[in-house]
């Protein structure tokens, strides 16, 4: 069996024709000159080789052609039943494995009537993809994971993407703290030591809170003299980011707190 590779890449417009745009005071950032243009920095590098950040003054001119951002296809690799459970539970692959290749057989060998092979079908692609939505919430995803799952839209949509992502996060956190409160009522311990790490934990929150904001704020100003929708992206990511590792830290403590 194969698999194709996706990678994020720039794709002209076959009926683009190479213009011409003027650095501005205003526009001297590559980022911002592809995002008026309607074009790629990937397309404005490659039009103009060796450009640097450094070298872009005001009354140069750039070469551009129409482009955006695509996810496109730029391989095959080989994958088997085992890969399969490996990729999407690493808890029993063995187990895993054998089910996938039970069901396969039963599609391959085995008589059956068209209805009852997409049935079969149907049941493996929901146990697949159940599992990894699992295991895809037992992971912490960084600020670019999270912005290359939203770049195949267009920087409007990146914006609107992006921004459900942080509202996820925030569901997801908030569902983690909930799940610390029951767990610290259930410790099997005495109930001063109860009292006390309810109260820090409160602590710990508002903390969690003002640094987040902090930090999330200087990461927003990174953006240098890109603008609006840009820097929400910036900032959504980062709030996304730091909700999900915090969940993540406090689904970790759980087990180390045994109920009465």
């Amino acid at each position: 069996m194969r698999m194709a590779n996706f990678r994020m890449d720039t794709v002209v417009d076959p009926n683009a024709r190479i213009e011409k745009v003027t650095v501005t005071a205003s526009n001297n950032n590559l980022w911002h000159i592809a995002r008026n243009t309607g074009t790629t920095v990937k397309n404005l590098q490659s039009l103009n080789p060796g450009i640097t950040p450094a070298q872009l003054k005001p009354g140069m001119e750039l070469k551009y052609q129409k482009a955006s951002e695509w996810r496109v296809i730029f391989g095959c690799k080989n994958i088997s039943l085992s890969s399969i459970a490996q990729l999407y539970n690493t808890s029993d692959v063995v187990s895993h494995s054998r089910k996938l290749d039970y069901v396969r057989n039963l599609l391959v060998r085995n008589n059956f009537p068209i209805w009852m092979k997409i049935i079969l079908g149907l049941s493996l692609a929901t146990c697949l993809s159940t599992i990894a939505r699992a295991d895809d919430a037992s992971t912490t995803p960084t600020e670019k994971e999270l912005y290359d799952e939203c770049s195949e839209f267009s920087m409007a949509g990146i914006h609107d993407c992006l921004r459900k992502k942080r509202d996820e996060s925030q569901k997801v956190l908030a569902q983690a703290e909930a799940r610390m409160n029951t767990v610290m009522s259930r410790w099997d311990v005495d109930d001063q030591f109860i009292a006390t790490a309810k109260s820090n934990f409160i602590k710990d929150k508002q903390e969690f809170l003002k640094y987040r904001e902090v930090h999330c704020n200087f990461m927003r100003s990174l953006g240098g003299p890109v603008i609006g929708i840009g820097l929400d992206a910036r900032l959504y990511t980062c709030v996304a980011e730091l909700n999900y590792r915090r969940a993540k830290l406090l689904e970790d403590v759980f087990p180390d707190l045994p109920s009465k």
